[in-house]
């Protein structure tokens, strides 16, 4: 199986030196053409994968020529940090196995903390010598089995942290397990897929390395095949080397995403692999364990040696959410009345969210709060009067702000923006990653309503009826009866009916009209007057024809096809294993092979799935299991449980077979007899 997307970061922390991960070599020591391979694995130029093999010592080659970071020396905690477990966690703990940041969302980052057997990846043929990784679940008081009320409150926190990282996009991180099939992508076509990131255990247990997290960059949308096999490609976070601290798995979980969709180390030219930030803010792909505010960038920072755009490239692979208010006067949300609760989402370092308040004279109060409890957004609050002028500038509260002032009645628009601390990245930051939740809560003096004066009494116009016309299509002569009685007048009566039959005859005057007309199309038109003088009018098409109608042609009866033939046999690879094949023949009416077929398989028994694919020029699919010992026993059935074709219709009762048995026996293979299925017979007996 080929993968791509194949470069890793194993985020190694550790307190003193530890050797490389196994299977491995410095990428500087690789020659150029393993440096070429693993460039292409990658999906990266060249010339950049040079660069960085140059400039990170700690860039390795696995055994499959695919590119790992093994980050060694980031010192983590040593310890555990308990403070955020004895806090209150956000939901009933019950629900913490089932917490969705944005329900319905197509993409999933999905944190899994159950434990995990990762088979079949890149991770088990490039790291770890084809053997299973097999991750403990998350665990503080050493029983795996269980989560007790402060792992429940650990997760709660971790999951609200990884969240507010990802809060700007349309992407829905999730305690609960979504499905193999909504985090593998298997074709260009399927719009449901993300990344399940592991967290538990430790690195020490297969990867070689004392490692915070590991992950395969660009990952997140790469293409699996849609096999029996095939699994997802996660990530990994390794809480015992982060002291099993909630805030560092948290901050290390959304730098590991961070590398599945595109992102490199956050770093500075004088060596410094990871960048520990400066004055109270970090980059979350550098380390940002230790700074209260913890952000996506640019590269602005001092010394950088990482200018990718990270917003940027996130979005390329993850949908930007749209503002869910409006960003000027002309399109702010309207707030009734003298108090509000809001909420929203900054998603982008331009935008403004406006809300038009309609106030009395007196004083005005809004609060605004981020989220907790590691807030991206430092939020900004002002109030903008009718003319476009700030009239009061909030005031920060920590990340948060509030804003009080006393204020003349009229129109107001509340200004909600997201803001840096100094707007110098080399002394603070900027508002580049500034994004992130809100919410709102404000109440002001009652606005002075004038009523406006009634409007003037108007004439409601009648409504034309002609409903109950019939026959409205026929044979000529045809004698049609216009029925114009349900037509209605809101405030009065009709005064007066007018039918024009459409054909040159005289017009009728009462509610109910009977016509005869020759041959032709027509349209007859009711004109209804009330008793105030307001008229409306409705149409009615009449057909009729002059001979009957004739018949539809018969229906179009397309070709057919059906299964000829499931062959399924033991193929002997070598002494000490092989695998079971199988071989499905599709045919037309006339039995001649039929290519493009796309069959649907089912295999039971040993191995239990399901398989598609097209058929060959000779009609054939041939479908592989995995591979197994040559000791296995036991029946392995593949049954046919769909067929399609472009131009031939499916005719399962025209099957000769359904479905075909392998017994295995140690060193033997027996077939057993086929369930056949009789041309014509549609019962759901099988026939051996």
């Amino acid at each position: 199986m080929k993968y791509y997307y194949s470069l890793v970061l194993a985020c190694l922390l550790s307190v003193g030196l530890f050797a490389d991960p196994r299977n491995t070599q410095p990428a500087s020591k690789a020659s150029v053409a393993d440096r070429s391979a693993a460039a292409q694995q990658a999906n990266v130029t060249e010339t950049d994968f040079n660069r960085a093999a140059l400039a990170h010592k700690h860039l390795h080659l696995d055994k499959g020529k695919r590119a790992l970071f093994a980050c060694e020396g980031l010192a983590a905690q040593v310890g555990p940090d308990t403070s955020n477990y004895t806090s209150t966690a956000l939901y009933p703990l019950a629900d913490t196995f089932t917490l969705h940041s944005r329900p319905g969302s197509a993409k999933v980052i999905y944190l899994d903390f159950t434990g995990h057997t990762t088979a079949n990846t890149p991770w088990n043929s490039g790291v770890n010598a084809n053997v299973n990784i097999v991750t403990p679940a998350f665990d503080l008081d050493g029983d795996p089995t269980t989560f007790n009320d402060a792992e429940r409150t650990a997760i709660q926190d971790i999951w609200r942290r990884v969240s507010e990282d990802y809060a700007a996009w349309d992407v829905d991180v999730t305690t609960a397990d979504p499905g193999l099939e909504n985090i593998r992508r298997t074709s260009a076509s399927d719009g449901n897929y993300g990344v399940r990131c592991v967290i538990g255990g430790s690195s020490l247990q297969w990867l070689g390395s004392a490692a915070g997290g590991v992950a395969y960059v660009g990952t997140f949308n790469s293409i699996v095949s849609a096999s029996l096999t095939a699994n997802d490609i996660p990530a990994f976070v390794f809480p015992q080397q982060l002291g099993n601290s909630a805030r560092l798995i948290a901050e290390a979980a959304s730098h590991e995403v961070g590398h599945t969709l595109g992102l490199y180390h956050s770093g500075q030219t004088t060596g410094v692999e990871y960048y520990a930030g400066h004055a109270d803010w970090a980059p979350i792909m550098g380390v940002s364990y230790y700074k209260t505010v913890t952000q996506w960038t640019r590269g602005d920072y001092p010394l950088s040696n990482n200018t990718q755009d990270q917003i940027a490239i996130i979005t390329a692979k993850l949908p930007r959410l749209a503002a869910a208010h409006g960003g000027s006067a002309a399109t702010a949300s309207v707030v009734p009345g003298n108090s509000f609760t809001a909420g929203g989402v900054i998603t982008g370092s331009a935008q403004q969210d406006w809300f038009k308040l309609t106030v009395g004279a007196g004083p005005l109060s809004v609060s605004g709060a981020v989220a907790q409890p590691s807030a991206n957004l430092k939020l900004a609050l002002s109030l903008v009067n009718s003319t476009g002028t700030v009239v009061v500038q909030g005031v920060a509260n920590g990340m948060g702000a509030n804003l009080n002032a006393t204020v003349t009645a009229g129109n107001y628009y509340l200004v909600v923006d997201g803001v840096g601390s100094t707007n110098n990245a080399t002394t603070g930051y900027t508002d580049y990653d500034s994004l992130g939740r809100y919410g709102l809560a404000g109440s002001w003096a009652a606005a002075t309503v004038t009523p406006p004066p009634p409007p003037p009494v108007v004439n409601v116009p009648p409504v034309a009826s002609a409903v109950g016309s019939t026959p409205l299509t026929g044979v000529a002569p045809l004698a049609v009866k216009l029925v114009g009685t349900a037509s209605s007048d809101a405030d009065g009566t009709i005064a007066s009916y007018r039918w024009e039959f459409g054909d040159g005859s005289a017009v009728a005057t009462t509610a109910t009209a009977n016509h005869t007309y020759a041959a032709g199309t027509y349209t007859a038109r009711l004109v209804v007057t009330d008793n105030l003088g307001a008229s409306a009018s409705t149409t009615v098409q009449i057909v009729v024809s002059s001979a009957p109608t004739p018949p539809p042609p018969p229906p179009v009866t397309k070709p057919a096809c059906h299964v000829a033939s499931i062959a399924l046999n033991w193929v002997k690879v070598t002494n000490a294993s092989g695998y079971a094949q199988g071989v499905v023949t599709i045919v037309d009416s006339a039995g001649k092979p039929v290519s493009g077929a796309l069959v649907s398989v089912k295999s039971t028994g040993l191995v239990a799935g399901t398989g598609q694919g097209r058929t060959d020029s000779r009609g054939q699919l041939v479908l592989v299991t995995t591979r197994l010992p040559t000791t296995t026993k036991g029946d392995l059935t593949f049954a046919v449980t769909a067929v399609s074709h472009p131009t031939l219709v499916y005719d399962s009762t025209k099957n000769v077979v359904t479905s075909t048995t392998l017994t295995l026996a140690g060193a033997t293979a027996i077939v057993q007899p086929p369930s056949y299925r009789p041309h014509g017979d549609r019962d759901d007996d099988d026939h051996r």
